[in-house]
């Protein structure tokens, strides 16, 4: 049976790495290019600060072991609901809804590769695929977990942790919605020479600043989401996989 570490039991460590993961490299990579003036300290898409070297190497290096810890959290989310299912035998619509959760946790972690090796600038159609794939797949991902955390309860989980989560994913959606609606609009009317920068007297430079400050705030109330699980995932270890070996030939 594998634990982490005393101050993570179980596997509550999975989404405490996942979130400090993500935190860290968005302020590395933000500080990075505003120290190599790629982008401006203010009003700045968490993309842009990632998209020139030398902070896009660590961009997409970061975002790729962010969408392999990722994978691994919303596959042990998934079998922890499985697992409480089949003991009670009973909840057949969980189960279904869970998996349907793993399937929107894989095209996350596909979603977030996708946003880390296709930088902004470079290849914009791939990454707005990417990124919108992704922001409406997790969205998804949320609200389904809301909505089981309830269903679970009290077999497993917190009713406070799990208003927190409404809380949160309220946040979550209306800062998504906003962020997408304004960056369109804005984006089809920049008139300017570098989209890296945005300048105060560029056309609907308002409407960047909600569109910026939206999509920060929709990527830490997610990443807020997450840490609730900790709460759960606490009570949940796995075993180390059995490897079996045959034809095996024995030298006397």
């Amino acid at each position: 049976m594998y634990n982490c570490c005393k101050c993570f039991p179980g596997l509550s460590f999975l989404p405490v790495l996942l979130v400090s993961g993500y935190s860290t490299t968005f302020f590395i990579t933000y500080t990075i290019a505003v120290l190599q003036k790629h982008t401006y300290a203010i009003f700045t898409y968490i993309s842009d600060a990632g998209a020139l070297m030398p902070e896009n190497g660590v961009f997409s290096q970061m975002l790729n072991l962010g969408a392999f810890v990722a994978l691994a959290f919303f596959y042990v989310r998934h079998r922890q609901v499985r697992e409480i299912c089949e003991m009670h035998n009973s909840r057949r619509k969980l189960r279904m809804l869970s998996k349907v959760c793993w399937y929107l946790g894989i095209i996350v972690s596909i979603s977030s590769t996708v946003v880390g090796n296709f930088p902004v600038h470079q290849a914009m159609a791939m990454h707005a695929v990417g990124a919108i794939t992704g922001f409406v797949s997790i969205s998804s991902w949320m609200l389904l977990q809301a909505y089981m955390s309830f269903k679970l309860y009290p077999l497993i989980g917190n009713s406070y942790i799990n208003c927190i989560r409404v809380i949160f994913l309220t946040i979550s959606l209306i800062t998504f919605s906003t962020c997408i609606i304004t960056a369109v609009i804005a984006f089809q009317r920049y008139k300017g020479h570098n989209i890296l920068k945005w300048d105060p007297e560029d056309s609907d430079y308002e409407l960047h600043a909600v569109s910026v400050i939206m999509e920060w705030t929709f990527v830490h109330s997610t990443l807020a989401y997450f840490l609730t699980f900790a709460y759960e995932l606490k009570d949940v270890s796995f075993e180390e996989p059995v490897i079996k070996i045959n034809n095996v030939n024995f030298v006397t």
